[in-house]
């Protein structure tokens, strides 16, 4: 089993900054747990509600692309769903406005790196109402197999995670083994928003 590594984002983050941190293997039932921690917190910060909405479906999303991919990875024998990583945070100072960040970071085999980033990089490029339209699109034409690269969907839950952050979102892989990468996706909310 690999160590885990020192990834840069970890080392860069205050405490006071994070409001929910986890480090493990991921299940369902954790993510109601997250989802109530979430919510309390967003309400104690003050976060209006139609923007604690987006936090936490882009939360949900998130953590059930890695529990699904996780899954996947355990049928074919790998070991590496333990690494996941979850952390909510804020990174405003004195008089600004409050910007929270959602970090989620995975072991990603590293065959399924190129088509990942191409998914990325084309949601990235896009303007937010395009992603809608794409969305919608992709919505009335469910009878379209989804290809063996994108892992049994289409994508539409990566376009409605950037569609809900308004596209502020970038990621990164950084090295774990030989076999793996950790992929690691950071979206950003303006708390005022």
């Amino acid at each position: 089993m690999p160590k885990t590594p020192t990834l840069p984002f970890l080392a860069d983050m205050k405490m006071e900054q994070i409001i929910l941190c986890f480090h493990g293997k991921l299940n369902n039932e954790m993510i109601q747990y997250f989802i109530k921690i979430m919510d309390l917190n967003l309400i104690q910060c003050e976060v209006r509600k139609v923007q604690r909405r987006r936090i936490i479906s882009v939360m949900i999303e998130s953590l059930q692309n890695v529990i699904h991919y996780n899954a996947r990875l355990q049928e074919e024998a790998n070991e590496v769903e333990q690494h996941t990583y979850f952390i909510f945070y804020h990174s405003s100072t004195g008089q600004e406005a409050p910007v929270y960040r959602l970090l989620v970071s995975n072991p990603v085999k590293e065959a399924h790196i190129q088509n990942l980033k191409a998914r990325l990089e084309t949601i990235k490029k896009q303007a937010v109402d395009s992603l809608h339209e794409e969305q919608l699109k992709i919505l009335e034409h469910k009878s379209v197999k989804a290809d063996e690269n994108q892992h049994h969907g289409a994508g539409i839950g990566l376009i409605d995670m950037a569609r809900r952050c308004y596209g502020n979102f970038d990621y990164n892989f950084y090295d774990f083994n030989n076999n793996f990468k950790y992929f690691t996706i950071q979206f950003v909310f303006n708390g005022q928003v």
